[in-house]
């Protein structure tokens, strides 16, 4: 019988090589599907925001009802608020111009190539019809 003391080696090094991909593999699937779900969690935000905006007469600029309603939204999804940037142009039934309602958030990615994959920020803008 001939031993091969050098097998056992090369196996544990195949072995750690195959269980680091296999872990960031893993942990890019996880980080893809939470940045994903943001993103889907903020275009929903914006839509109903855009839509009590629509409805709202008199919207100004700083009109907290459409920013409460997207707030609540973030805050029940658990979406942190301080990484967003809200926004809010006026415009519905009283001047005919479309409502925009556009939500951003810093999200950094642990594998950056996945923010390539994300696009731009989550918006909606509803016409008034």
């Amino acid at each position: 019988m001939m031993k091969s003391h050098g097998r056992s080696g090369t196996v544990i090094i195949e072995f750690a090589a195959v269980i680091a991909l296999l872990v960031a593999l893993a942990t890019g699937i996880a980080d893809a599907g939470l940045a994903f779900r943001i993103k889907h969690v903020l275009r929903i935000a914006s839509r109903e925001g855009a839509r009590v905006a629509s409805v709202t007469p008199n919207l100004t600029q700083d009109d907290l009802v459409v920013l409460n309603v997207v707030e609540e939204i973030l805050t029940e999804s658990n979406v942190d608020l301080a990484k967003t940037t809200r926004t809010v142009r006026p415009g519905g039934p009283a001047t005919g111009a479309p409502v925009t309602v556009e939500i951003t958030y810093d999200y950094d990615p642990m594998f950056p190539a996945i923010g390539l994959a994300l696009g731009h920020p989550a918006a909606a803008q509803v016409n008034p019809s």
